[in-house]
């Protein structure tokens, strides 16, 4: 069962109509009915107590999150076998066991499945494009990483769609290791045919233990300069959660 995945929103698309929520920074999650996965078909080591609020025989879609601004805690404590997941929430925005729906609809069905440790993401009807920016402002402001926009008669498909548009004030990409400065002082990544050196956002514990070579790494930057390189590149997390 493979996700659903948003493609880059971009202003030649009039937003107008779509429904917009909330891009949260987590890690992608899929409740098959029977099992919590990763995006990639991994399985998610939920406890008993979390796996018992997800419903039996009902596909959902969504991410796990801690909050705002915690992706690698989430990543921590998602990964650690018999870690505390109280403080973690799926926050579901589809129901997979429905395809042919329209999106709108299967956003409804879902909201049946959500209480305690699920949380429904909520649809906001795009007015205009200026709407949209607001949303965006509204969330960057609060913290957040950015909007998804979703045609509303869209159905659901296992593959990468431009029904679901993904729009963010800061780019994300992700790159491949391929070794460090001396004494670690910064990655040195591969991104589309470039070697980044990746030094802001690293912590003093990857430093000491630096992602092996061939990991995929996420990082954020605020644009491109006029030879392609990403400004103000950070570091985010090592990908290895999927």
């Amino acid at each position: 069962m493979k996700p659903m995945l948003a493609e880059t929103y971009t202003n030649e698309t009039d937003p107008t109509g779509w429904l917009v929520s909330e891009k949260h920074d987590g890690i992608r999650a899929i409740w098959t009915g029977r099992e919590l996965l990763t995006r990639e078909g991994n399985r998610l080591n939920a406890p008993a107590s979390f796996r018992a609020q997800l419903p039996a025989g009902e596909a959902l879609d969504g991410e796990l999150v801690m909050g705002r601004g915690t992706l690698q805690a989430t990543v921590r404590t998602v990964k650690r076998i018999g870690g505390d997941w109280s403080g973690v929430r799926f926050m579901v925005w589809d129901c997979m066991t429905h395809p042919k729906l329209p999106f709108s609809e299967r956003n409804t069905k879902a909201k049946a499945f959500c209480s305690g440790s699920l949380v429904h993401v909520s649809q906001e009807i795009c007015k205009s494009p200026y709407h949209l920016a607001q949303m965006l402002t509204e969330v960057v402001h609060g913290g957040g990483e950015g909007v998804v926009l979703r045609r509303a008669n869209s159905q659901y498909v296992g593959n990468r769609s431009m029904a679901m548009l993904k729009l963010k004030s800061i780019e994300s990409a992700e790159g491949e290791m391929g070794g460090a400065t001396e004494n670690v002082g910064a990655l040195i990544v591969k991104w589309e045919g470039k070697s980044i050196k990746l030094a802001a956002g690293l912590t003093q514990k990857l430093r000491s233990n630096p992602p092996s070579i061939g990991s995929k790494i996420t990082f954020n930057f605020q644009g491109k300069t006029d030879s392609g390189q990403p400004r103000g590149a950070t570091f985010v997390a090592v990908r290895n959660y999927e």
